[in-house]
C-alpha cells in the first residue's frame, strides 16, 4: 500500500496522560505528512487538544470497554459511520476491544493491533479476535505474550520498540529541586502515573528507611492519578513531609528528570516502559525493578540497575549504589544516552513504522 493513500483511523479507550496515549500521539506526529488521512477516535483526554495542535482530527467515541448489548450496538453504527464518511483503509486498534469493532464492521479496512502490554486475562476472547490480522509488539515480551498466553503464531508479529522524542534542550529551573539541590541533597526522582501498577507505596518505603539511616537525600514524586490522597496520607504516617515531595503532574517531563541525579522506577509490572527512556535521552540512570519489559531498556550494571519488585529494602539499596558512587553518575548517564540514541529513538520509531504501514 502506498503511505500517501493510506487513511488511518487510530481507536483506543481514552487519551489521558500515559504510555500508550504518548505513543498514539507520536505515530499520528510522524505519519500525518506521509498519510492522506489519520484520524483518533476514543473517549477522549487531555491528549485530544495535543492533537488538534499538529492537526489531527479526534473523534469522541462512547467507552469501548463497555458491556451492555445496546451500547456495543450504538458504538458499533458510530465506528462503522467514521470509517465510511472518512474513506478509511486501515483501522489501527490499541486496544483489544478495538479490533473486536474493526472485525465487525468488516470488509477491505486492514486492521493492525498494538499490544503495548501483558495481559494475563481472556486469552480464548484474544486469540479469536487477534487472529488473521496484523501485529505489532512494543517490545520482546510483548511480542511473547502474544505468542505463549494468546497462542498466535509469531510470524504474524513484528516488534517495534516504543520510543521518546529528543529532549528539545529547554532548561527550567524548579525551585523546589534547585533549593534542595543548593544544600547539598542527593536528589532522586520517581515519574509515574499514581496508580497501583507502579509500585509507589515502595518507593515510599524505601525513602523512609533511608531518611531514617541519615542519607542526605530528597525524593521527588512527578504524576498524578487515583492513589494521590493515599500516597499523601503514606508520606504523612510516616513523617516524611520534608523529604518525599509531590511535584504533580508536569508537561516538561524531560526537563524535569534531567534535575535529578537518578530516576527510580518501581513498577509491579510494565509493557516496554517510556519513563526510563525518557531518562536515557537526558543521560539520567535508572534505578529500575528487575520485570519484564523494563528489562528490556535497562542494562545491570551499564546504563541503570535492576533490583527485586516490591521489595523497598533492595529499591533503597539501589539508590545508595549512586548516592556512594556518585562519580559513576557520568559514565552511567553516558552509557544511557548512547542506549537511547541507538535503541529508543523517535527517528528510528518512525521509519519502522512507515515500513510496516508501506507492507499492509
Amino acid at each position: 500500500m502506498e503511505l500517501s493513500e493510506i487513511r488511518v483511523l487510530h481507536i483506543t479507550n481514552g487519551l489521558d496522560y500515559g504510555g500508550v496515549q504518548k505513543i498514539i500521539y507520536q505515530l499520528c506526529l510522524g505519519t500525518k505528512d506521509r498519510f492522506d488521512k489519520v484520524i483518533v477516535a476514543s473517549i477522549g483526554g487531555v491528549y485530544v487538544e495535543r492533537l488538534k495542535k499538529i492537526g489531527i482530527e479526534h473523534i469522541t467515541i462512547p467507552d469501548i470497554v463497555a458491556k451492555n448489548p445496546s451500547q456495543i450496538l450504538k458504538t458499533l453504527l458510530i465506528i462503522k459511520k467514521i470509517v465510511n464518511d472518512n474513506r478509511i483503509n486501515v483501522i489501527h486498534c490499541h486496544h483489544r476491544m478495538a479490533v473486536f469493532y474493526a472485525k465487525l464492521i468488516g470488509g477491505k479496512v486492514k486492521i493492525i493491533y498494538n499490544n503495548h502490554t501483558i495481559y494475563s486475562d481472556k486469552p480464548i476472547f484474544s486469540h479469536y479476535i487477534l487472529k488473521n490480522i496484523n501485529l505489532i509488539a512494543d517490545g520482546t515480551k510483548a511480542k511473547d505474550n502474544l505468542v505463549d498466553f494468546f497462542g498466535l503464531d509469531e510470524k504474524c508479529i513484528t516488534t517495534i520498540n516504543n520510543a521518546v522524542d529528543e529532549y528539545d534542550g529547554i532548561e527550567i529551573e524548579i525551585p523546589e529541586i534547585s533549593v534542595e539541590r543548593e544544600s547539598g541533597y542527593f536528589i532522586v526522582m520517581n515519574s509515574a502515573r499514581l496508580h497501583p501498577q507502579k509500585g509507589l507505596s515502595y518507593f515510599i518505603e524505601a525513602a523512609k528507611i533511608l531518611v531514617t539511616e541519615k542519607c542526605k537525600i530528597k525524593f521527588f514524586i512527578v504524576g498524578d492519578g487515583p492513589l494521590k490522597e493515599e500516597l499523601l496520607d503514606m508520606v504523612k504516617k510516616y513523617n516524611l513531609e520534608n523529604d518525599v515531595i509531590f511535584l504533580g503532574f508536569r508537561k516538561d517531563i524531560k526537563n524535569t528528570i534531567k534535575q535529578a541525579d537518578i530516576l527510580v522506577l518501581t513498577s509491579v509490572y510494565e509493557g516496554l516502559p517510556l519513563t526510563p527512556m525518557e531518562a536515557f535521552s537526558v543521560g539520567v540512570p535508572v534505578v529500575a525493578t528487575n520485570i519484564d519489559g523494563t528489562k528490556e531498556v535497562i542494562s545491570n550494571y551499564v546504563n541503570g540497575l535492576l533490583v527485586d519488585t516490591q521489595n523497598p529494602n533492595a529499591i533503597a539499596e539501589g539508590i545508595m549504589y549512586f548516592y556512594h558512587n556518585v562519580d559513576l553518575l557520568t559514565q552511567y548517564g553516558e552509557n544511557a544516552y548512547k542506549t537511547y540514541y541507538e535503541s529508543f529513538s523517535i527517528k528510528n520509531f518512525s521509519e519502522r513504522y512507515l515500513d510496516f504501514y508501506s507492507k499492509l
